[in-house]
Formats: C-alpha cells, structure tokens, sequence
C-alpha cells in the first residue's frame, strides 16, 4: 500500500497517457455505432419497350443501428441525346447552377420531392417509391439521381465546430434497349 501511496502522482501520469492515447479509438469507434448510414438502390423495370416507359424504383434502407430522422429526399430526372454525348460525369446536378459546363441537359427539370410522408427510418426499415418515367425518343437516355439528407440527432454536440448533415446520394444512367431484329 506505502508502494501505492509513494508512487501516485507516477501511476496517475501512466493512466492519464493511457487514456489519452485510448480516448480518440473510442470516441471513433462510439461515433461509428451511433452514425446514420443510408443505402439508396435505383433500380428499373421495363414495361413497355417499344414506346419507352420503363418504371423507376427508388429504395433507402437505414443501415444503421440508430434512427434516421429524415430532413428531404430529392428525385432529379434529367433527358440527354446518346449522339450529342460523348461521356456524361456521375454528377447529377439538384439546382441548375451546379450543371457542369459541356453537361447540359436536353431540358432542365426541377428535382421533385420524394418520400415527402416519411419522418423516419427505423435500423433495417426499407421505404420504397415506384415512378413511371417514358423515354419517349430513342435517342435520349435518363440520367437519374437520389438525394437523401436528414438531420444530425446530436446536432447541439457540433454545432459550435461545424455544421453536421448527413447527406447520402446514387445515380444512374438508364438508356433505351435496342430493338431485337425481328
């Protein structure tokens, strides 16, 4: 016990680099336990072909441990012409100010509010929107993108050192299919 007595300032300073060496791992590994995390699938299913129309299912599954409080989801559907196209970025643009010059669409459409009923997404919940979209020339292609944002739950722990929002975003390109010769 003396040994104890004689040597805490000593033992207090091992404990205390300990702990300072241990804190950043745990607060890494808590945050990743409590963090949001979203996956959003696009997914098509043709049902007329010949005229274009196709069906537009949009998935988000919460892949998290915790609740995702939703602040908006966002659908932009926007047309290109396959011959005016040599390559198109993964970029999606939500406002037209974010088109990239040389990737300007056919016609700019407003993105549209999706899943506008939903509140939140309990850990392992699915919500699923299906949305007929036409191609109605040939020569276009959809290019298609899902933005998801909610709100960060421990918001008031940042606030003062940053601005937190969770924003999760997919894409997809989605062309007609070529006639099979008769």
């Amino acid at each position: 016990m003396e040994w104890f007595v004689a040597n805490a300032n000593q033992i207090i300073a091992v404990l205390s680099a300990f702990a300072a060496v241990l804190a950043p791992f745990l607060a890494i590994f808590v945050f990743q336990q409590f963090s949001p995390v979203a996956q959003i699938r696009i997914l098509t299913r043709w049902i007329d072909q010949e005229n274009g129309k196709l069906v537009l299912r949009i998935e988000i599954e919460n892949k998290s441990k915790v609740r995702i409080r939703q602040k908006v989801a966002m659908l932009q559907v926007l047309r290109y012409s396959l011959t005016d196209r040599r390559h198109l970025s993964e970029w999606v643009p939500f406002s037209q100010e974010r088109v990239i010059e040389g990737e300007e669409p056919l016609e700019w459409n407003e993105p549209k509010k999706i899943f506008a009923s939903t509140v939140h997404l309990y850990p392992g919940e699915v919500v699923v929107i299906e949305r007929l979209e036409q191609i109605e020339n040939p020569d276009h292609f959809l290019h298609v993108g899902i933005q998801y944002k909610s709100h960060f739950k421990f918001r008031w722990l940042v606030t003062f050192a940053l601005a937190w929002e969770e924003s999760w975003t997919t894409t997809a390109i989605i062309a007609r299919p070529e006639k099979k010769p008769s």
